[in-house]
């Protein structure tokens, strides 16, 4: 199955069950309360954005469920308060499930775009000579690296050592343009 078969099959599946069952999809869809949503979601996601070392999937679908579960408790003791019961709280749910499997579905098709431009994976590194081999081409000093990642230089010099020796380099600048020729 290609990347591409996923996009169009999910909204065809989907489709062909909400017609059989006769599934009212405007009982649920509130498009206000779903762009309110999006924009939470977006306002977060940017919030935390630019953390070097982060998984965006992970970090999207964090985002999601916090605003998920702030809105349904919001709309929830709202409900509470007017005595009146409906599918209001459950809608945030809905959304967030949505929206998560939409980013995921172009996570899944289009890669992070910030590790595309290197192949790292063939070198055999540990995640944390990963994070170092990240802020190495980044260009970050030791003690630049020592900082973000909260350890000291000399475990930094350990590290580089070590991804010098896996990835046959003999240096910082060797390194950069085995990893990205220019």
């Amino acid at each position: 199955m290609n990347k591409y078969s996923k996009v169009t099959i999910i909204p065809v599946y989907l489709f062909i069950l909400f017609y059989l069952v006769d599934f009212k999809l405007s009982l649920i869809i509130d498009v206000k309360m779903m762009f309110v949503m999006l924009g939470c979601i977006s306002l977060l996601y940017l919030s935390s954005y630019k953390k070097d070392n982060i998984d965006r999937v992970r970090l999207f679908g964090m985002e999601t469920l916090l605003t998920s579960v702030l809105a349904a408790t919001l709309l929830f003791l709202k409900m509470l308060s007017l005595d009146a019961y409906s599918l209001e709280p459950v809608r945030p749910f809905f959304y967030g499930v949505f929206y998560f499997i939409i980013f995921k579905i172009g996570h899944d098709l289009y890669g992070k775009v910030e590790e595309n431009f290197f192949d790292i994976d063939k070198f055999n590194l540990t995640e944390r000579e990963k994070m170092l081999a990240e802020l190495l081409l980044k260009e970050k000093t030791n003690k630049q690296i020592a900082a973000t990642l909260f350890i000291a230089e000399s475990t930094v010099k350990k590290h580089l050592q070590n991804i010098y020796r896996k990835t046959e380099t003999k240096d910082r600048h060797d390194f950069i343009k085995k990893i990205r020729p220019e």
